[in-house]
């Protein structure tokens, strides 16, 4: 077998990602490590060959994957499948899917055309897996010498992208470096918990007010000012300018849903799984639970879904609803792959329970899930839609957000109580779209806070 002809096989099998990074965000290292194992073992022995190639392309997906949805750790973005009997299916399968399974599809048939003849030990197999093995230590030198190999990680490169990488290796350090909660040190701001809260919404903690925080399902910070000062018009119109004043913060995040949560609530980043009364006690909840205030969480999905219903009661939430409880008074889902209770509800719902004299109200959304189900887009967005350049997809979800922020003070304007109102963000949106993502600051999310006049500073 000619040396050429080996380079070619190894092209073939990173080609997929190749293809896919040029339309799709997809997080990969130029060359695969694995895939060099990959090719020696074709070489000696087509269907262990074959195998290896599966394993080597799914766990380059799955650890994409993770890092395309915001999961801090690839193995509780593995985890998460467990709740997949939860989806509905049939929404998540479109033109992605499709880009996805033709790369592939091809690469298989070049290395159907391409599959050297089958080696035999002990002289010429030998003499392969040295040339593997040199090829594999080459690839991790050249990372290492761009600042891009963990080895030797630098904030400025030769080349933004790692030249080479190993998702078995990827998966091997996430199963041993799994942590519990642990106080975040964000160094650009927004680390979470009760100084956050303060910061927008002062003597929030010990104030006569009840609070309704809001977490809203993905969002981030779009570059456009006008797409920005849209959202706030949601959330605060000039018909409740007389009761609240909005204020506006940008935040740095880190990790998928259940890191947003304890980032913003606690002031914590790690593992909920590994989450214990004590780590806990610093979370905004608990203080208010603490301060003689009653707490309750909703949430529009199911129960089962990443375990709430079992830690959820560390943060100081002394009574949760999730979507099983109140559907039995509704008579309408809404979403899309994530069918749950419909965000208008669950803000209508949240609204009443913080009428209630020193609460606190804890409200996780659902409806902005991607991919959105297509609903009606106002005049006015579609307008600033088309200046912006923001696509199809991103403008759809705009006007669902519209939707959640509107039903705010809507209900709001229904009540004679004032009540504290934070609306905050999980974490950046997971678009699998390059055009997508570039119009958004990277790792920023918004928060909103409408804060009574009467609590307004002199």
């Amino acid at each position: 077998m000619n040396f050429a002809r080996l380079l070619g096989i190894l092209a073939l099998l990173n080609a997929p990602f190749w293809w896919l990074a040029n339309h799709l965000f997809l997080p990969r290292a130029i060359f695969s490590l694995d895939s060099v194992l990959a090719l020696l073992l074709l070489a000696l022995s087509p269907c262990l060959g074959a195998a290896a190639l599966a394993v080597s392309w799914a766990s380059d997906l799955t650890v994409a994957s993770s890092l395309t949805y915001n999961f801090v750790s690839v193995l509780e973005f593995m985890r998460s499948v467990a709740f997949a009997k939860h989806l509905s299916w049939g929404h998540l399968f479109g033109l992605n899917t499709i880009l996805l399974a033709g790369p592939f599809g091809l690469a298989a048939l070049g290395l159907r055309l391409l599959q050297p003849q089958r080696l035999h030990w002990p002289t010429v197999a030998a003499a392969l897996l040295a040339l593997a093995l040199a090829l594999a230590l080459a690839l991790a030198l050249l990372d290492t010498v761009n600042g891009s190999s963990a080895l030797a990680k630098r904030d400025v490169r030769l080349l933004s992208a790692n030249l080479a990488g190993s998702s078995w290796l990827a998966l091997g350090r996430a199963a041993l470096d799994e942590s519990g909660p642990t106080e975040s040190q964000s160094t650009t701001g927004g680390s979470g918990g009760v100084a956050e809260f303060e910061a927008l919404l002062p003597g929030v903690i010990e104030g006569p007010d009840s609070v309704m925080y809001v977490l809203v399902e993905s969002l981030g910070v779009h570059q456009d000012s006008a797409i920005r000062d849209w959202l706030a018009r949601q959330l605060a119109p000039p018909e409740l300018g007389a009761r609240y004043a909005l204020r506006q913060c940008k935040v740095a995040v880190n990790g998928a849903i259940t890191a947003g949560e304890l980032r913003r609530l606690c002031g914590l980043q790690g593992n909920y799984r590994k989450l214990r009364s004590e780590p806990a006690e610093p979370c905004v909840p608990r203080q208010m639970a603490d301060s003689g205030r009653s707490t309750l969480a909703l949430h529009a999905f199911s129960e089962n879904v990443f375990d709430r219903q079992r830690w959820w009661p560390l943060l100081g939430l002394q009574k949760l609803e999730f979507a099983e409880h109140m559907a039995l008074r509704l008579d309408r889902q809404c979403g899309g792959a994530f069918q749950g209770i419909c965000d208008e509800d669950l803000i209508a719902r949240a609204v009443a329970a913080s009428a209630r004299p020193r609460s606190f109200v804890n409200a996780l959304t659902l409806n902005t899930y991607l991919p959105i189900v297509p609903v009606t887009i106002p005049p006015d967005l579609d307008r600033l839609c088309a200046t912006a350049q923001t696509g199809g997809e991103f403008c759809m979800l705009l006007a669902q957000l519209g939707v959640l922020l509107r039903s705010t003070p809507h209900e709001l304007l229904k009540q004679a109580a004032s009540r504290q109102v934070m609306v905050a963000v999980d974490h950046p949106l997971p678009f699998v779209s390059m055009q997508a993502r570039r119009q958004f600051a990277t790792g920023l999310v918004p928060i909103l806070a409408l804060a009574p006049q009467s609590a307004q500073r002199p």
